[in-house]
């Protein structure tokens, strides 16, 4: 049975489409709710030591404590939903999260890059798929409803998705 969800977000579309699937899920099977924002400090440093501008870890907690909470306020009133920003590696702090928490379901949005892009590049969603102890629902920009959740004592999610191809 899902009790819980953890929600990763950050500012991009495919996170905006995980909080709207988690929205639709939390309120069918009536589970609490947690978003997390994590703030990777190290991604901002140069690779090439050129110096830029990089903001302040103090500036980095308060852009995405504004994220969570622009993110709570567009969320159905009648959820439980708890915010939470940790430091770390992404993908590494949001497994870690999800077992503290003991949440049944992780969300997170995907951009849907090509295969080469993702064997170069890597991507966080999935990082947590592959490492993940819970399930995890991976959600494609452009998914507006999911028609239908089932949710099955071992956890299992089982979803019918919209898309919109405008």
């Amino acid at each position: 049975m899902i009790k819980k969800l953890l929600v990763a977000i950050d500012a991009s579309e495919a996170a905006a489409g995980a909080v709207a699937a988690a929205e639709q899920v939390a309120l069918q099977v009536n589970a609490d709710v947690v978003l997390l924002h994590v703030i990777e400090i190290a991604s901002f440093a140069a690779a090439d030591g050129v110096h830029r501008f990089q903001p302040t870890s103090e500036e980095l907690r308060q852009a995405g404590n504004e994220l969570l909470s622009r993110t709570r306020a567009r969320m159905d009133n009648d959820l439980r939903v708890s915010l939470l920003l940790l430091e770390g590696e992404t993908a590494e702090t949001i497994i870690s999260t999800a077992k503290l928490c003991d949440a049944d379901l992780i969300v997170i949005g995907t951009d849907s890059r090509g295969r080469l892009a993702h064997f170069l590049l890597g991507s966080t969603a999935d990082s947590v798929i592959r490492r993940a102890g819970c399930p995890v629902l991976a959600v494609r920009r452009g998914v507006v409803q999911l028609d239908r959740v089932k949710a099955c004592s071992a956890g299992v999610v089982a979803t019918r998705c919209a898309r919109s191809f405008g």
